[in-house]
């Protein structure tokens, strides 16, 4: 029976903190992901745990009673009774949950921003879904601590109270009783680190919530149903005439001691008939233990207030341990997982550990006393590895080739190397504070009636440690992180930990213990002050993006940021670095604003849903924007006439940031008036009023990130799609950098799902970020509506689209990846993203990992093959196809060609050309045509433009306009050089007019730069040539921008008698994914040789 019983523990749990994960999640989508809603559903949880593990050890004590009820006459049926209880209400939990998103805007309706109040309130609900079902769960332990350190004789009455066996009133030795304690409670942490494995990597990325749920509750009811029919063939074993040889009819492994007493056998004590019981093969002879120093009443109490305190450390501990890791590893929901594994392994195997050590402690006091001095010595050892762990994971990948699951196991490895000498130390605490409380039972086995039994002892314990664990919680998130930061909150929490060990040792008495107890004073506060500070910059780095760790390996790129703020805020870290001129914003280490590359991006966000809302320049719309920032985006939206914006954000030290550091560029606008900044979760401020709203903006981080990826569901759209008015817009800023093309597909597939009518449009050029338009109705692209945003009359409002690049109407549409009927056809057969499957929450970190697999995700949409963004059809008021105004048509068809090809779209600016010279054509159409004809292909082997202006047509003279060869000063050659510079220089002469490119650039491979610098710009120019005819483009700008003044409108001496280096610099960027620049090249070379090419 006895293995039985550590099974259905072990299972247990497993379901345990299945249900915690399940339970936690869904009302974190319903409450939101602040950190007082967790703190709350997580204190809701765990009170239930405490209130059932003092509930169980009610029943299990037998004080004052002449007739125990049934619960505790039979604790293991009654264990059974609790198991099926959690799995018939965990069935019932989808089902009530429904009704949550309606109850939680009905509060918000009763209540409105009456915080405190409606945080009441939440509670209340919470507790009334999970106070039931966790006080369940918390029973079981003290239930099964009091079936398993019963004596065998009790045992047999309990099983079968007509039996006539007399009640044996010998308690197990207190050694025994902490030992079957601390077995039960590394089994069933055991459990839990296997469901957290389940939970994390196999159930709810495959069978998703519901479904993971329904399995939960399956597998209480199994343990429940074994545990009822093992009773039943035990009862019926008991009633059969003859007894198997070796079985009783009390247990599966001994026969009841009456009966061997009966025969004249030896009977065994209680110790050896239950370490037996259940075992198929005779126990192995147990050694005379130690006899143990009685502690004092003070003792024990001193273990159960340090075991409830410990509770608050642990908890503390892993809440600052988490967001460190969060930083190093990444935040997503395989990177919490594999910190949860790494803290629940560490428990599980020290509980294990310290239970097999408990009979050789003598004095179990001071053990306890030293266990916590070891925490104190681990946790200081995390304090001292935690900034570390980056440049650890750089070593590990350089020179290696990890798959996916191969860098999984190497973030475990760096969580466990930071949490699991430390979490080994904590999971000596329970067994040995066990010991310490059921010592003051007498070694002789004196059971007072007046002492409560194991059970209730067990109860009580786990419930101070549960309740400590609730404080530590509230105390982590709303003090210790914001107040102390993770480094200071460590060494508090390891202060902390050494006067629970000083205070033990004093307990324990002697010169001896009170010269330990000094020493953890001393070595916590020698460590708080001599411990070097973190190097933050390198900390959160922002590693776990696994391209910059190759990048940093590839380039041995070692620079360092400027740290200019950073501060653990109440739900991430938020630091602010400056690299030269630029500054980024980051998130637990993650790039989420700058002032740099993305700037175009983060504007257009904010601008792109008003210039597309039929309404928004007639009647000031009213604006709400998920996510603060850096500010740039909702500053961006108060550069459009609006009547008010909403803007929430869930971490105040990112409003902070923004408002300090990025006012020169974001036009500061939490001091706009029109502006309200709201701190709390952009979900659940979906749900708190009916209010709606003309324009919703959405700009959460990545998908990848747990908490984040909540906001690219199916389930979160039509939330906002419920907040929209009957004609407003909706944006989603989606970044699909490192992001496979099928969970592409499943966003943008999802997305259409709830919006049908709607439009995907590039960031910028190339970018991966896309901004998804949408609306409840069909949204035409109306151009004259469109232009309105472009007048004179808004001055304020085209500077501001100026700073992201965009100067004309035309512009914003070439930008268009995807209409609406075409998203259909590009996303067909890919799956919805829900609440419920979570596909993107747990695909997305794997490609996160393998990055190097997804790069045509990016480069394909701006690439000739792509079939899609053919919007013509959806355009309106674009002028006349003839008669009066079809010169404004043809006008509008050769300037939106234009922006088409700034945008590398040659294909389409030639399919807009014919449309353009189909209705008249004009100037603009002619000069479109001239682009074109520029960017057309050249065969390999064509010397294209001359070289220079001198050319007299002849190919043999082709490079004759060049000036002669100046050799590099003397100073620079050595003996043999001169020679050698001539030959090869008449060698890349003779390929060019061969038009053997390669063979002329191989020529010169081996020439030092500082010959090039001091040859002149000719040598720079036909290097810069010959790059660019073997297609090193990036190469050739090099060298062609050097002769390129763009600060100097007016052409040097050199470039006019040169012009086709701005000809071969343009098709070079043009080429290089810079279309913008390369046309502007392109542009000034007409300008100074207007004749078309071949004309």
């Amino acid at each position: 029976m006895t293995l039985l019983v550590f099974l259905c523990f072990f299972f247990s749990g497993a379901s345990g903190l299945l249900f915690e994960v399940l339970w936690t999640r869904e009302l974190g989508l319903v409450f939101g992901s602040t950190t007082l809603a967790i703190s709350t559903v997580l204190s809701v949880f765990m009170g239930g745990l405490a209130l059932g593990s003092l509930i169980g050890g009610r029943l299990c004590d037998r004080r004052g009673r002449s007739e125990p009820p049934l619960f505790s006459r039979n604790p293991l049926l009654t264990y059974a009774l609790v198991e099926a209880g959690v799995g018939i209400f965990a069935l019932a939990v989808p089902a009530l949950l429904a009704y949550y998103p309606q109850l939680n805007a009905a509060l918000w309706r009763s209540v409105g921003d009456r915080y405190a109040l409606l945080s009441l309130l939440r509670f209340a609900s919470t507790a009334a879904l999970l106070l039931f079902p966790t006080t369940l769960m918390g029973a079981t332990l003290p239930l099964l601590a009091e079936y398993m350190t019963r004596p065998s004789e009790r045992r047999t009455q309990d099983a079968d109270a007509t039996s006539g066996i007399p009640a044996g009133e010998a308690a197990q030795p207190p050694r025994a009783a902490a030992q079957y304690i601390g077995a039960l409670f590394a089994a069933n942490t055991a459990g839990a680190v296997f469901g957290t494995f389940l939970s994390g990597f196999i159930l709810l990325p495959r069978l998703g919530v519901s479904l993971t749920n329904y399995l939960g509750a399956a597998i209480n009811l199994s343990l429940a149903t074994a545990i009822i029919v093992s009773q039943l063939l035990r009862a019926r074993a008991r009633q059969q005439p003859a007894v198997v040889a070796g079985l009783d009819a009390t247990s599966l492994g001994t026969e009841s001691a009456v009966e061997r007493g009966e025969r004249g056998e030896p009977t065994p004590t209680s110790w050896e008939a239950s370490a037996s019981e259940g075992l198929d093969v005779a126990p192995d002879p147990v050694p005379a233990p130690l006899t143990p120093v009685l502690p004092s009443a003070l003792a024990a109490r001193l273990a159960i207030g340090c075991y409830a305190v410990s509770g608050a450390t642990a908890m503390v501990y892993q809440v600052l341990w988490t967001r460190a890791l969060a930083i190093v590893i990444g935040s997503s929901v395989y990177s919490f997982t594999l910190i949860l594994l790494a803290f629940l392994i560490g428990l599980s195997g020290g509980a294990a550990l310290t239970t097999r050590l408990l009979p050789s402690v003598r004095r179990p006091v001071r053990a306890l006393a030293i266990t916590h001095a070891l925490t104190l010595l681990t946790a200081l050892w995390s304090f001292f590895i935690l900034p570390r762990l980056p440049a650890t994971f750089v070593s590990l990948l350089r020179g290696s080739s990890f798959t996916i699951d191969g860098l999984l196991a190497t973030q475990f490895v760096l969580a466990a190397l930071a949490m699991a000498p430390a979490t080994l130390a904590m999971g000596g605490v329970m067994p040995l504070t066990m010991h310490v409380f059921t010592l003051r039972r007498k070694i002789a086995g004196d059971y007072p009636a007046d002492a409560p039994s194991i059970g209730s002892d067990v109860g009580t314990a786990y419930a101070w440690n549960t309740l400590g664990a609730i404080t530590g919680s509230f105390a982590a998130g709303f003090f210790v992180l914001p107040e102390l930061g993770l480094q200071r909150g460590l060494i508090a929490c390891s202060l902390l930990t050494a006067t629970l060990s000083a205070t033990l040792f004093l307990a324990d008495r002697g010169r001896a213990a009170r010269a330990l107890a000094l020493s953890c004073v001393l070595v916590a506060g020698l460590a708080a002050w001599l411990l070097p500070r973190w190097n933050l910059t390198h900390f959160s780095a922002g590693l776990f993006r696994i391209s910059l760790a190759r990048q940093m390996i590839l380039h041995e790129d070692h620079r360092q940021p400027d740290m200019l703020f950073y501060k653990d805020g109440v739900a991430t870290t938020v630091s602010v670095e400056r690299w030269g001129k630029n500054l980024a914003l980051k998130n637990n280490g993650k790039v989420d604003a700058s002032n740099g590359d993305d700037m175009s991006t983060q504007i257009m966000v904010g601008l792109l849903p008003l210039l597309f809302h039929p309404t928004a320049l007639d009647k000031p719309p009213q604006v709400a924007v998920v996510g603060y920032g850096s500010g740039v985006t909702i500053g961006a939206v108060t550069q459009f006439p609006i009547a008010h914006a909403d803007v929430v954000e869930l971490e105040p030290a990112v409003v902070e940031a923004g408002d300090r550091f990025f006012a020169s560029v974001s036009h500061l606008p939490s001091r706009d008036p029109r502006v309200r900044v709201i701190i709390g979760d952009g979900r659940n401020f979906m749900t708190q009023s009916d209010k709606p709203y003309d324009v919703i903006i959405s700009e959460p981080s990545n998908p990848w990130i747990s908490g984040v990826s909540n906001l690219f569901t199916t389930d979160y759209w039509k939330l906002a799609k419920s907040r929209l008015a009957d004609d407003g817009v909706f944006c989603q800023w989606a970044q699909l950098y490192e992001l496979s093309q099928p969970n592409v597909k499943t966003l943008l597939r999802s997305f259409v799902s709830v919006f049908p009518y709607s439009y995907v449009f590039a960031a910028e050029h190339r970018s991966s970020d896309v901004l998804l338009i949408a609306s409840k109705r069909p949204l035409p692209l109306d151009f004259a509506r469109l232009r309105r945003n472009f007048a004179d009359s808004q001055p304020t409002l085209r500077a501001e689209l100026h700073r992201a690049g965009v100067d004309r109407a035309e512009e914003v549409l070439a930008d268009l990846l995807l209409v609406p009927d075409e998203i259909a056809a590009y996303t067909a057969g890919s799956p919805l993203n829900t609440d419920d499957n979570a596909l993107i929450e747990h695909r997305a970190p794997r490609d996160l990992l393998g990055y190097l697999r997804n790069d045509l995700t990016v480069t394909r949409p701006y690439g000739a093959e792509w079939p899609y963004g053919r919007f013509e059809r959806y355009l309106e008021n674009i002028g006349p196809a003839v008669g009066p105004g079809s010169a404004e048509r043809a006008e509008f068809y050769a300037q939106l060609g234009r922006a088409l090809l700034s945008h590398g779209k040659r294909e389409a600016a030639a399919r807009v050309l014919t449309r353009s010279q189909a209705v008249g054509g004009g100037a603009a159409a002619d000069h479109l045509a001239w682009l074109l004809a520029l960017l057309a292909h050249h065969a390999a082997d064509e010397q294209e433009e001359p070289l220079s202006r001198d050319w007299d047509g002849d190919e043999r003279h082709f490079v004759d306009g060049l000036a002669p060869l100046r050799l590099p000063p003397a100073a620079l050659l050595k003996p043999g050089d001169e020679a050698r510079i001539r030959s090869q220089y008449q060698l890349v002469l003779a390929a060019i007019s061969e038009r053997r490119f390669a063979v002329g650039l191989r020529a010169l491979r081996d020439w030092p730069m500082s010959w090039v610098t001091e040859m002149g710009p000719d040598l720079r120019f036909l290097i810069g040539y010959l790059l660019y005819k073997v297609e090193l483009y990036n190469d050739a700008r090099d060298h062609l921008e050097v002769l390129v003044d763009d600060d100097d409108p007016a052409p040097n001496e050199w470039l006019r008698a040169h012009p086709s280096a701005l000809y071969y610099l343009g098709r070079s960027e043009y080429f290089d994914a810079d279309p913008q620049t390369g046309l502007m090249h392109l542009e000034r070379y007409k300008g100074m040789r207007p004749v078309i090419p071949g004309g």
